[in-house]
């Protein structure tokens, strides 16, 4: 009979309920309790009954010899259907059945064989119900069960003091038939309220859907809200309680007026309990969801029917999960309308390989150019940022390089994708950081980190890495700005302003990321032209930078006037859009132009160098 039991356990344990301590004791509430453990955090998937004095008894309820109910049915709970479940038909146990009858007895097993839990089930996740002797005894020979024990009387054993965090006791008024029935009753509503939750899930099913199977057995009115306060599902069944919800459930969204409920809607993180109030005479169990990192919305349920219970709350958080997994469903479904390549740019930011056809045919559905030039912006958001302001923020940043931009979520940041065509300036480093100072930072108070720009989007990875680099740098950058007395409250952290502390910082450096973060300079470009049009750029801009600008050395150097010097400097400077009276620019130019000299052999040092002798 037990090897049975291994064999359906270990076969559908991934269905099994989840049964919590304080939810048997909601159950067992009309009985005696006569001894509570001190720690409560117990969390069982199914029970086992030992005979009354013998711990190798076993009893199997009759409904382990049929299967746990199969959720992968096309039907969703409440949907008309020509053939229902035969399983769920066969299992259906109504939550208010009438506990079974005290002269109910069933028949005493057989005991030959000692209870070896399965491998699919540990011992600490399995109920036992025994007599007080049974129990004794399983509790001394294994280390981690939890034992339902039933006490004749009124006198407890000294021995249950040694095992108080694994024993419940109930007094016995009734057999011990009686209260396994109690027991099987509750498992299979657990787990057949479980299976429709589930089945909602696996099928796609809608918020209303989910809320309606939740409050089946919650008892209670279930409302989903997104983080505009507009209704998204609530449990149809039952009449909204109080005015505010009547409101809700009326106009499909939150009333106008700040109420102090609604404050409670973006106030914590978790499951949180709101009192009751002369307006509200009940309690409430609130908590926000955050799909992906970013806020979703929030789900309520208003403790009318069912009073507030340390139960209800574990019941209420096993529907939250399967209701979390609804919302993501949902939330894809809008971020696809809202941001039809999110998902494309999740993926890359990954690191995973992905397949260049599809890398093209993402690319073609984008607004991006052909031959873009790119820089991903990271805004650092907090918690209450994605409550309270997250649609504001977005708003203002869809703004960004004159909207030539995406945005999207990723883990917990928001990420701004700019793009251009092959240009000199439109990406520059400084048209972006006034960008983020006037639309980001003034209105928000938000600090930026700021890629450099790249050319290739399967780099995405990347550059999220170099934002978070430059934000993780960010008290070393104003460290230095307040040395060389430049501007104190920087807002906007560029990538370059934190590379020569990446490079000091980095002990074995990842070679990927640092040929990435040279991989784009505007020397490379300058050095292409100059090849192209038979122009050497390259060297008027070394000694300008090697000669600390000064003009004068650079002519005489370069046997040119020095008026000729300084058009050509800020000619350059207007085109690529930088300042070199700036010394953060100077450096990179400065560490540019050591990464040519060590990347491009000398022969070619040599031919742009050699040029000036010759001229």
């Amino acid at each position: 009979m037990r090897s049975e039991l291994d064999d359906i356990i270990k076969t559908h344990s991934k269905v099994l309920p989840s049964v919590t301590l304080e939810m048997l004791l909601d159950h067992f509430s009309d009985h005696q309790i006569m001894s509570v453990p001190q720690a409560t955090a117990h969390d069982f998937r199914w029970f086992w009954t030992l005979s009354k004095n013998d711990t190798s008894a076993n009893l199997l309820p009759d409904m382990l010899t049929d299967a746990p109910p199969d959720v992968s049915s096309n039907a969703l709970p409440n949907a008309s259907s020509d053939t229902p479940s035969r399983t769920l038909d066969a299992l259906s146990v109504a939550p208010s059945a009438p506990a079974p009858n005290s002269s109910d007895t069933l028949p005493d097993p057989p005991s030959d064989t000692p209870p070896n839990l399965p491998d699919a089930l540990p011992d600490s996740k399995l109920l036992y119900i025994a007599h007080m002797d049974a129990a004794h005894q399983l509790l001394q020979q294994q280390l981690y069960a939890f034992v339902l024990v039933l006490a004749i009387g009124d006198h407890l054993p000294n021995w249950l003091a040694q095992f108080k965090n694994r024993v419940l006791v109930l007094r016995q008024k009734e057999t011990l038939s009686y209260f396994t029935v109690l027991v099987q009753q509750f498992f299979v509503q657990q787990l057949i309220w479980e299976s429709q939750l589930d089945r909602v899930v696996y099928q796609d099913g809608s918020l209303n859907d989910i809320c309606e199977v939740g409050c089946s057995l919650l008892h209670n009115f279930i409302s989903v809200v997104d983080k505009d306060m507009n209704l998204l599902g609530y449990s149809k069944s039952i009449a909204p309680p109080d005015s505010f919800l009547a409101q809700l459930v009326k106009t499909g969204c939150a009333p106008h007026d700040i109420t102090d409920l609604q404050k409670h809607f973006v106030k914590r993180k978790g499951i949180s309990l709101i009192e009751a109030t002369p307006e509200s005479p009940f309690k409430k169990l609130y908590c926000p969801i955050f799909v992906q990192g970013s806020y979703f919305g929030s789900v309520l349920m208003s403790c009318t029917t069912r009073s507030y219970s340390l139960g209800l709350e574990d019941i209420f958080n096993i529907f939250l999960k399967r209701l979390t997994m609804v919302c993501t469903s949902h939330w894809r479904k809008r971020i696809k309308v809202e941001a039809p390549h999110y998902f494309f740019f999740s993926k890359l930011l990954s690191g995973n390989t992905i397949n260049d056809a599809y890398v093209y045919e993402q690319m073609r559905l984008t607004k991006i150019p052909h031959n873009p030039q790119l820089k991903l912006i990271v805004l650092e958001l907090n918690e209450q940022d994605w409550i309270n302001r997250q649609q504001q923020i977005i708003k203002a940043a869809s703004k960004i390089n004159h909207g030539n931009c995406y945005q999207f979520p990723h883990n917990g940041d928001l990420l701004i994708l700019c793009y251009a065509e092959d240009s000199d300036s439109q990406l520059s480093h400084r048209k972006t950081t006034n960008d983020l100072s006037h639309l980001i930072h003034q209105p928000f108070g938000l600090t930026s980190g700021v890629s450099q720009i790249f050319e290739n989007i399967c780099d995405l990875d990347m550059a999220y890495k170099q934002t978070k680099v430059a934000l993780s740098l960010k008290n070393t950058i104003q460290n230095e700005l307040y040395a060389v007395d430049e501007q104190h409250d920087k807002s906007v952290f560029l990538f370059e302003d934190a590379l020569i502390y990446c490079l000091l910082s980095e002990a074995n450096p990842n070679q990927r990321f640092m040929r990435f973060s040279f991989s784009h300079t505007l020397l490379q470009k300058i050095h292409q032209e100059d090849i192209a049009n038979n122009t050497n750029y390259v060297a008027l801009f070394w000694f300008y930078l090697h000669h600390e600008r000064n003009a004068t050395l650079v002519a005489k150097r370069l046997h040119m006037h020095r008026n000729t010097v300084l058009y050509h400097i800020d000619k350059l400077q207007k085109r690529f859009d930088f300042d070199l009276s700036l010394q953060s620019a100077r450096e990179k130019m400065l560490l540019d132009f050591k990464t040519f000299f060590l990347t491009s052999g000398h022969e070619s040092v040599k031919r742009v160098f050699d040029t000036l002798e010759d001229n």
